[in-house]
């Protein structure tokens, strides 16, 4: 047994150690250098790939793949492998570089540069590639050379599986001709899907530069880095936008800098606005944030009061409904599916909540409320709008969102942008609603907690539940109730019993807050919702 443990141990190791990502960090060099060859192995293997090699030592030549971590972004030479931006893709430290050799002794055709491809550890392409770059040596040339001549150089990458040529694709490094000024002179993501189970490839190149009959004139050079990687503008559409695809430092947020800003998680785009010229810089709209801190009082803590995401998760978004009116957000409807039984959670942000509490503001004593206002659209066209009760302390009420709470959205339909907006009583000063207007959001699209979702609910049947002094949860419908659950706004059972009445009253001990009451009728089933506030 210990043996069988040890070998499934080891598989497991041994395939962790090849990520789908090929960026051959592993491989050791000194700074500013490179490998090409001269020891004389012929290859080199990163991950699932294996890269070959061509050294001469007559003429201390080589060609085919090479590695390195050039940082010499300027002198044109041809022992400076370095890429035109000195480092690889997303400033990392290593990548390759590639030279296409020529038959100097023969024909003076092309000899292609070519790697081989472990399909068992490579996984699936699609929606995956490559980053690629021009190295010094290549866009000196191009400087120099083409827009006078109007040159063009290309790569023609080939995929082979088993000997059999799969599909074909050129990429186009420099483009002078008429009409046309372009150069590959950043790390440049090409799409590979189109490789599918090729266990190999082979790089060549075509250009017009080729004057005098020895082939192209232009040197042949390549670099690239991060084989494997997914497509930057791929968009993993699922039906909960729970924004945990974000990477963020611990405690942090994110919110673009630009004039009129988005950022987009599955089928959701979210807007914002950014004025640099207010202040000490002014934003409004959605941002994301994996915010843990329940503590701080003020504007520039954006974390959720209870400490993380719904459910114990690290990402959310965070919304400030501010001067412009721009907190809004689209809907891909292609993508997002029905929205029936579907909803999100909500909480309040620190800020918000220690606002409430705070003894200068007398919220409770004033009998404020602060809600946000959701309008949904269709094209211009309003479809519907609800309030989501976010503290509420007018009358008898005594409530705030201090935890995820799910707000049903099914009512959105076929809407295909929202807006949101702050409502409250807490107006004085005439500058409308002086409570700070952020919520925080997560888990947009969910199913709706309820059990009972998919068993018929009786249309034309209605239930009234309501706490009284004493704390007693008393539930009234016109058909005779059997069963009653009681769930919080997780989703979670905290109390059912068995009945056989019209009216019922039940003791209950939760906390304060939102529950969702779902009764088993002779006419079907009936749900509510009721805050719980004594």
């Amino acid at each position: 047994m210990k043996k069988t443990v040890l070998m499934v141990a080891a598989l497991l190791c041994t395939f962790a150690c090849f990520a789908q990502v090929v960026d051959f960090e592993e491989l050791t060099l000194e700074p500013n250098s490179s490998w090409n060859g001269s020891d004389g192995t012929g290859q080199f293997t990163s991950s699932y790939l294996t890269l070959y090699n061509d050294y001469d030592n007559n003429y201390s030549s080589w060609q085919g793949f090479a590695y390195t971590n050039g940082t010499d972004a300027e002198t044109n030479d041809y022992s400076n492998l370095s890429s035109c931006v000195g480092h690889g893709n997303g400033n990392s430290a290593n990548y390759v570089t590639a030279y296409i050799g020529t038959d100097w002794m023969g024909d003076f055709s092309q000899i292609p540069v070519g790697m081989k491809i472990d399909t068992d550890l490579s996984g699936d392409f699609a929606h995956r590639g490559a980053y690629f770059c021009m190295p010094v040596l290549l866009k000196k040339w191009v400087d120099r050379e083409y827009a006078s001549n109007q040159f063009y150089f290309k790569l023609k990458a080939s995929a082979y599986a088993n000997g059999t040529l799969v599909g074909e694709q050129e990429i186009m490094m420099a483009d002078f001709t008429e009409g046309h000024s372009y150069m590959m002179d950043d790390w440049t993501f090409v799409d590979l899907s189109w490789i599918e189970n090729a266990d190999s490839m082979n790089f060549t190149a075509l250009s017009n530069d080729d004057a005098g009959g020895y082939g192209i004139n232009t040197p042949m050079y390549f670099c690239m880095d991060d084989f494997g990687a997914q497509d930057p503008n791929y968009i993993n559409y699922t039906d909960i936008v729970d924004f945990e695809e974000f990477n963020l430092e611990p405690n942090t947020y994110w919110y673009s800098t630009e004039e009129t800003g988005t950022f987009r998680s599955s089928y959701l785009t979210f807007y914002s606005h950014y004025d640099e010229d207010w202040g000490s810089a002014y934003w409004e709209g959605f941002a994301y944030t994996n915010g843990t801190d329940v503590n701080t009082y003020g504007y520039s803590n954006l974390s959720a009061i209870a400490g993380s995401g719904n459910d114990n998760s690290e990402n959310y978004a965070t919304c400030y409904m501010g001067f412009y009116g721009l907190a809004g957000l689209k809907i891909d409807t292609e993508h997002s599916g029905s929205f029936e039984n579907r909803g999100a959670y909500f909480c309040l942000p620190t800020y918000v909540s220690k606002y409430v509490d705070d003894e200068n503001v007398s919220f409770a004593e004033n009998h404020f409320y602060y809600s946000v206002k959701i309008t949904a659209f269709a094209g211009e066209n309003e479809v519907a709008n609800r309030e989501i009760v976010m503290a509420d302390f007018r009358e008898d009420a005594n409530y705030k969102m201090d935890e995820w709470t799910f707000v049903d959205l099914s009512w959105i339909a076929n809407a295909d942008s929202l807006f949101f907006e702050a409502v409250g009583n807490d107006t004085a000063g005439g500058w409308g609603v002086n409570t700070p207007t952020y919520f925080c959001m997560d888990d947009f699209g969910i199913q709706a907690p309820e059990v009972f979702i998919g068993q018929s609910i009786a249309e034309s049947l209605s239930i009234d539940a309501y706490f009284d002094a004493a704390g007693m949860l008393n539930l009234s419908c016109e058909s005779r109730i059997n069963d009653v659950y009681v769930y919080d706004m997780a989703g979670r059972l905290v109390k059912n019993i068995s009945v056989n009445d019209n009216n019922v009253s039940m003791a209950f001990d939760g906390v304060n807050g939102m529950y969702i009451i779902s009764a088993r009728t002779e006419k079907g089933m009936v749900a509510c919702k009721v805050i719980n506030n004594r």
